[in-house]
């Protein structure tokens, strides 16, 4: 398996890398780190350069070689916590900041660093923001809090005052076509941005030629309704749908139900509600 470039690989980023190795360098690497991301363009990437920067102890950091730098390349390190959104749940709750507060002002397990990676940071509800809003006011020594979002505007004022914030932007179509032949070979790469976006990081996952036959084919055949799967990102298809003129015509659950209590959670439930929305999806067009 070909391992994910890093924010080191990606040139446009050069800039905030540089400037946390400085704020490293003059022992005043933040406690509260605001990644403004733009969808695609590496954000998540640079989170993990941060966090590890944060995490090695030795002096050119991230060395890649120490007992830390292995442990988080292997996503081992017991320092190192990450917060999401819960399976298909679009929110970060209250419950999961509180637990990661309750593990912030606990000593390290390795006597250095701790850091938390919170994305998309915009998810938390109010009370999961409020809840935050304590670790970054009270920090333990040591701890660094790395939030991650396209929409910074949805936080409260109190957590975005209290962060150092680094903006990311979508590279210009020349650069991210230049990174991606680098990566996975020539193809037909400004195509494959057309249809996702200028996302690079995103692009990187796709196979340009299938994606090009796909959308040929759904102009060809006058296909009008697309489907999402609902253990997949949607935001591919969303892009592949709005190039061609389709419609999403709903969510449809094959390997996995719903959560429970949802409109999937059994089998003969998720084949019902598949072939309702099937037919609603192909009957509004």
């Amino acid at each position: 398996m070909i391992a994910a470039p890093s924010a080191l690989d990606a040139p446009w980023l050069a800039p905030q890398i540089e400037q946390l190795r400085r704020a490293r360098c003059a022992n005043r690497y933040p406690t509260g780190l605001l990644i403004h991301d733009e969808r695609g363009a590496g954000g998540e990437a640079l989170a993990r350069f941060a966090a590890q920067l944060a995490l090695c102890r030795q002096p050119d950091a991230p060395c890649g070689r120490c007992r830390d730098c292995r442990m988080f390349g292997a996503a081992q390190h017991p320092d190192f916590i990450e917060v999401h959104p819960i399976e298909d749940s679009k929110m970060i709750r209250v419950e999961q900041v509180r637990e990661l507060s309750e593990q912030l002002v606990l000593t390290s397990h390795g006597g250095g660093a701790t850091v938390a990676l919170i994305s998309p940071a915009d998810s938390m509800n109010a009370n999961a923001a409020n809840a935050l809003l304590k670790s970054l006011e009270e920090p333990r020594a040591a701890v660094t809090l790395i939030l991650v979002s396209a929409a910074p505007s949805r936080l409260p004022a109190t957590i975005l005052s209290r962060c150092l914030r680094l903006r990311v932007v979508t590279p210009a179509r020349a650069a991210s076509v230049a990174w991606l032949e680098r990566h996975k070979g020539p193809g037909p790469w400004s195509t494959v941005l057309d249809v996702l976006g200028d996302a690079p990081f995103e692009a990187l996952e796709a196979d340009p030629a299938e994606l090009a036959r796909l959308t040929r084919q759904i102009r060809q055949e006058g296909i009008h309704a697309l489907f999402l799967d609902s253990i997949t990102d949607p935001r591919a298809m969303q892009q592949v749908a709005k190039e061609t003129g389709a419609s999403i015509g709903g969510t449809l659950y094959g390997d996995a139900l719903s959560k429970p209590g949802g409109e999937a959670d059994t089998y003969l439930k998720m084949l019902r509600h598949d072939v309702t929305t099937l037919k609603a999806g192909m009957m509004k067009n």
